[in-house]
């Protein structure tokens, strides 16, 4: 390809999307063949399409900054990364992602909202099976306690053995109803504490860090 066809698809290209010089530069290097010790025809033609106004990093940053947050939902590091990549220095994605607060926050709570109601809908599922164990359970144990509460109340002397004996059942079954409603209740938390474990990596897996994930 030469240096005019070159320029001519650029321009095409660049009339429907912004490019970054540095994205410009690369498709040129391909184009031409061009060595990285050999890059003058594509300076060339990288100024010419800067003059002419078909790349301006400035308006590229600011359209791909606004697409990322509302379009594919990415959170500031990951943006900052993606930019840092194709050349924008940190300083200068960080001071147009501080533009963008008010965006960025949207974002962050679209997203933690639309986890949140996955999560809540599975959480749900999984507390009612709990329930349904834990009830199969605590009515075969109060079954017992009401069979041993009626034995207790026909021997009437507590201080016989046969009441003891009894007694001691009756406890043994009480204790394990309590570690059934307390098995319940920690379960029922831990299900919480995981959640909040698959939302804070959901977030980093979209690109938010920091102060953002103090505020689940």
């Amino acid at each position: 390809m030469d240096e005019r066809v070159a320029y001519l698809k650029l321009a095409a290209e660049c009339s429907v999307q912004e490019i970054s010089s540095f994205q410009a530069k690369e498709k040129l290097r391909r184009w031409l063949k061009l060595s990285d010790e050999n890059l003058s025809k594509a300076d060339k033609i990288l100024s010419k399409l800067i003059a002419e106004s078909y790349i301006n990093d400035n308006r590229f940053l600011e359209a791909f900054i606004n697409d990322k947050l509302k379009f594919s939902l990415w959170g500031p590091q990951k943006i900052e990364e993606k930019l840092v990549l194709i050349g924008f220095s940190k300083e200068l994605v960080q001071n147009e992602l501080e533009k963008c607060n008010k965006l960025v926050e949207e974002v962050f709570t679209t997203l933690v909202n639309k986890k949140r109601e996955e999560l809540e809908s599975k959480r749900s599922v999984l507390l009612k099976n709990l329930e349904k164990k834990y009830n199969l359970k605590t009515e075969k144990i109060r079954g017992s306690l009401e069979t041993f509460k009626k034995k207790l109340e026909s021997i009437g002397d507590r201080n016989s053995e046969e009441y003891k004996k009894i007694y001691k059942k009756y406890y043994s079954e009480k204790q394990k109803l309590i570690k059934l409603q307390i098995e319940l209740k920690n379960s029922s938390y831990t299900i919480q504490i995981k959640e909040k474990g698959k939302i804070l990596a959901f977030l980093k897996s979209r690109g938010f860090a920091g102060k953002y994930l103090t505020d689940i």
